[in-house]
């Protein structure tokens, strides 16, 4: 069940700036104009409350959407905080299926100015280890789209558990997600690292 609050408006996202920008560089058609001058282009912002937390783990309460004045992307959206809301759970099962279903086949992880392609990554998160996660809160959601792309950046606090020590760990991390749709599915096709610290309980 959700409830919307409209808000009309226009938008400023130095990260999404820095994305279009990106795309331009891919000779993306269309993509480096100033949609902002265009009063038809004036964005709409609704702020979305998810009132059933489908997941004991995994924790979202609210996104941000932003779209095109008369553009409907709810449906997408629904989709994209879906396969977000997997992600943690496949870094908790570490079943490489899990991953499968979220990930695109030329996805992307970056962090510590570091790359890993789809396979390195997947290697990653499914090896054995001490640490699991036990809880992942999400806030500052802003999803906003971009012809076939979708672009989430949110903070997110993750509880870590040593299963051997019963230790606890707190990671505080700023990301920016980038979805495309494969084979019907909107999935996850990068992921980047822009801010991360580490609290021992």
């Amino acid at each position: 069940m959700m409830q919307k609050i409209l808000i009309t408006g226009y938008i400023i996202s130095i990260k999404f700036v820095l994305f279009l920008g990106m795309l331009s560089c891919t000779n993306q058609p269309g993509l480096t104009e100033n949609a902002a001058n265009k009063k038809d282009e004036a964005s709409k912002v609704e702020v979305i409350l998810l009132k059933d937390d489908t997941t004991s783990t995994v924790h979202i309460s609210k996104y941000v959407l932003v779209t095109k004045k008369n553009e409907n992307r709810l449906q997408d959206a629904t989709e994209i905080l879906t396969t977000k809301r997997k992600w943690p759970l496949a870094v908790q099962s570490k079943k490489e299926a899990d991953f499968n279903a979220i990930l695109t086949g030329n996805f992307t992880f970056t962090a510590d100015e570091k790359i890993m392609n789809r396979t390195e990554y997947i290697q990653s998160r499914t090896a054995n280890s001490d640490w699991v996660i036990t809880n992942v809160y999400y806030d500052n959601l802003i999803l906003q789209f971009f012809d076939g792309y979708a672009v989430l950046s949110y903070h997110n606090q993750v509880t870590n558990e040593n299963i051997k020590t019963k230790e606890k760990e707190i990671e505080l991390i700023s990301w920016v997600d980038v979805y495309t749709k494969e084979n019907d599915s909107w999935k996850i096709n990068a992921a980047h690292v822009i801010e991360h610290s580490v609290t021992k309980q």
